[in-house]
């Protein structure tokens, strides 16, 4: 079988054999249709490698990258917390890395990179490409930069 790489957030390591992931829907989507076809099944034994994460850009451009994504989501009326994580991932569609296209069995999934793992590059085009945006909408963010 292929490789299939996910994301995931450690929630908790329940035991030293036991830990809780939470997948980014589009994953576990992902998850759902190998299982669908019949490539493992609920309670498969899987392998799982643990990666050390390191970034080339700062937990303050992470930060401002948000605080934007919010000030922008306010100005257009979006509170929900859905609808700006709707926001975000059209952000990054705009301005970020271009998508992965993942096709399995004929249907084709687009994967968009984490914020988490952009480069200091990367992180710079979005912020840059947010900040334009806001400044077209009138959103306030003369605080932020």
């Amino acid at each position: 079988m292929d490789e299939v790489r996910v994301s995931a957030i450690l929630l908790k390591a329940e035991t030293d054999r036991a830990v809780t992931l939470k997948l980014e829907p589009k994953q576990y989507e992902i998850l759902k249709e190998l299982a669908k076809q019949k490539k493992w099944k609920e309670g498969s034994v899987v392998g799982v490698m643990f990666e050390e994460w390191s970034d080339d850009r700062s937990d303050e451009a992470f930060n401002l990258f948000h605080k934007l994504r919010d000030r922008l989501a306010d100005r257009g009326d979006m509170h929900g917390t859905s609808e700006k994580e709707e926001l975000k991932q059209r952000l990054k569609l705009e301005y970020g890395p271009p998508p992965k296209v993942i096709s399995l069995d004929g249907k084709e999934y687009t994967e968009l990179k984490s914020t988490k793992d952009y480069s200091r590059k990367e992180m710079t085009a979005l912020i840059e490409g947010v900040i334009e945006m806001c400044e077209e909408y009138g959103a306030d963010i003369g605080d932020l930069i």
